[in-house]
């Protein structure tokens, strides 16, 4: 990554070095005299961006197809924990070949289900 100068004016030269002047980075607001930053300086400096939320869940589609088939079917258990594990019980059956979701992903999706999002 380059190194970036900042200088009050003017510009420095320096071998692999960007200069900012610092009136590209900030102002004074004018009614109160504070410094403003003009840019997001986590980009000017390069910090990485963060992404917002998680990956999606590799097994999203099959963990929400087995809680809907038990809504259907009936067979879904009215306590939250309980519905989790035997949804965990039958993706096992249903998907020897396949890792085991986590618990709390089958908790989030089954109420996200239940909530109708």
């Amino acid at each position: 990554m380059q190194q970036r100068l900042v200088t009050a004016e003017g510009a420095l030269t320096a071998h692999g070095a960007i200069t900012v002047s610092l009136s590209e980075l900030v102002e004074l607001d004018a009614k109160d005299g504070r410094l403003v930053p003009r840019t997001d300086l986590g980009v000017l400096v390069g910090v990485p961006e963060r992404k917002a939320g998680a990956a999606p869940n590799r097994f999203g589609p099959l963990i929400t197809g087995l809680i809907e088939a038990r809504i259907n079917n009936r067979q879904s258990l009215p306590g939250r924990n309980e519905e989790a594990k035997a949804v965990l019980k039958a993706f096992e059956h249903e998907h020897p070949d396949l890792n085991l979701p986590s618990l709390s992903s089958v908790k989030s999706y089954l109420s996200k289900i239940r909530s109708g999002q």
